[in-house]
């Protein structure tokens, strides 16, 4: 029986806000653990780690899709590391697969 989840999330990796940045074209400036800038098309938006989770300021119109590519990336780290295969059905749906013998 198949089982289905949903994914709520929290900005908390600055690695991985650059990479999804990066995977939407943006320019990254990566400052430092706590700082993170994206350039695309004349718009910035720049994210701050304040405690655990980032805070985002300038131009948040891409943030949805930001925020998915992000989601995304921590999805497939995950699955990697726990020996899933990933296979994709629409583009916002992502089935995980585990092969692992054991």
């Amino acid at each position: 029986m198949p089982c289905f989840s949903t994914i709520r999330t929290k900005m908390t990796d600055g690695s991985r806000i650059s990479k999804a940045l990066s995977a939407l074209g943006y320019k990254v400036n990566h400052e430092s653990d706590t700082s993170v800038e994206g350039n695309k098309n004349g718009r910035r938006i720049m994210f701050s780690k304040n405690g655990p989770t980032f805070s985002v300021s300038g131009d948040t119109g891409d943030l949805a899709g930001i925020s998915k590519q992000y989601a995304e990336i921590g999805v497939r780290d995950w699955a990697k590391r726990r020996g899933y295969s990933i296979t994709e059905t629409d583009g916002t749906k992502m089935t995980l697969i585990n092969r692992r013998k054991g």
